[in-house]
């Protein structure tokens, strides 16, 4: 909630600066400019492929970062449905074949500790 509060109080702060030419029709949105104009929502992604660029990354699609922010959810412990719900899904089935991706060494990993996890059960 706070930082919906500092975008209304910064939205406030340029609506004072720019008087009558701050454009008073989208009062009620997150996404406006200095000018109080909707954000395109190519603006986004076009500055994100900029930035990358800039930075010297490789160039990736903006919403390829939703499936990072799943996978890396996943990794976290957080359950499928509450990834699901997360990124709007209908379903979690489609969360998981679509956008929750094993990281890698993953595999290497399951298998050191399941070796150890049965090295425990056949000692006990």
């Amino acid at each position: 909630m706070g930082q919906l509060r500092h975008i209304k109080e910064r939205q406030e702060h340029f609506r004072d600066i720019c008087g009558d030419c701050y454009d008073t029709r989208y009062l009620d949105f997150v996404c406006v400019n200095k000018l109080g104009t909707l954000i395109n929502p190519d603006y986004v992604s076009q500055t994100f492929a900029k930035q990358l660029k800039k930075n010297g990354l490789r160039h990736i699609r903006y919403h390829d970062l939703r499936h990072s922010c799943a996978s890396i959810l996943y990794g976290l412990g957080y359950s499928l449905k509450d990834i699901q719900t997360w990124l709007g899904h209908s379903n979690y089935k489609f969360t998981a074949d679509t956008y929750v991706h094993t990281e890698q060494g993953a595999h290497a990993a399951m298998a050191e500790r399941y070796g150890k996890d049965l090295e425990k059960l056949l000692a006990g």
